[in-house]
């Protein structure tokens, strides 16, 4: 059995968190979110290509895709990588001043993978928060008991400062 703690339960389970706190926060952010979770990535990308090529909105409408894959095995010698810093240059701003108790840093790959590789294809701009490769990548071993849960708390705390700037999509 494959529990898929970490790839990809926990990548749902910090959605469904924060649609419950942008859904229910007293505030009011300056774009809508469209909370989506998508399948088949392994076999390339077909859940978010399909997205795209049939898409609710218009694909010149979507400021943004934050793609958030594997995050629950917290290395607080790493830190946590926020890649896609690249891919606009509101990012800059966004991130001015945004503080954690957790390590986390920039990065400029924005393509990989991942879900937020076929945004960037079409030139959306893409953040991929990722805490890194482990050994129980895609193995019986992705087990609910090896997610540093705290960490993961602070994890989503960072996600809403970040998507609760304001954001200024320069396309």
């Amino acid at each position: 059995m494959h529990n898929g703690a970490d790839d990809n339960a926990l990548g749902v389970a910090g959605l469904l968190e924060l649609a419950q706190y942008f859904s229910n926060n007293d505030g009011k952010e300056p774009y809508n979110f469209v909370f989506m979770a998508f399948d088949a990535e392994e076999l390339g990308l077909q859940g978010s290509r399909y997205f795209l090529n049939n898409p609710t909105k218009p694909l010149d409408k979507l400021h943004f895709m934050v793609c958030m894959d594997m995050t629950g095995q917290y290395n607080p010698n790493r830190g946590i990588k926020i890649g896609g810093y690249n891919t606009s240059d509101t990012w800059p701003t966004v991130f001015k001043g945004v503080e954690s108790s957790i390590k986390f840093f920039t990065d400029r790959a924005s393509n990989g993978g991942s879900d937020n590789a076929a945004f960037y294809g079409q030139q959306i701009p893409v953040l991929f928060i990722h805490t890194g490769g482990h050994a129980d990548y895609h193995k019986p071993t992705d087990d609910p008991e090896k997610i540093d849960a705290i960490a993961e708390e602070v994890i989503l705390q960072l996600e809403t400062k970040l998507l609760g700037m304001p954001y200024n999509n320069p396309k």
